[in-house]
């Protein structure tokens, strides 16, 4: 009686009772799984930490505020 023609109790084919398992298994268990992905860009962001050029800050010193940049 709970399965009639392929169809579950719920009103949902078994395929679709798996899939919204596995969903919600995923959803259970995002952190671990964005703590992996996490874990994997870390390890390649790593690697090319040193090969972008330094960037030279930025000094107030260098700036005259009180210039007219003739937006007028």
């Amino acid at each position: 009686m709970a399965n009639n023609e392929g169809y579950t109790w719920g009103g949902l084919s078994p395929s679709e009772l798996a899939k919204n398992f596995a969903v919600v298994l995923l959803v259970i268990f995002s952190t671990q799984v964005l703590a992996v992905f996490d874990t994997i860009l870390v390890a390649i962001e790593s690697q090319y930490r040193d090969t972008a050029p330094a960037l030279l800050p930025l000094q107030m010193q260098d700036i005259d505020l009180e210039q007219d940049v003739g937006a007028w």
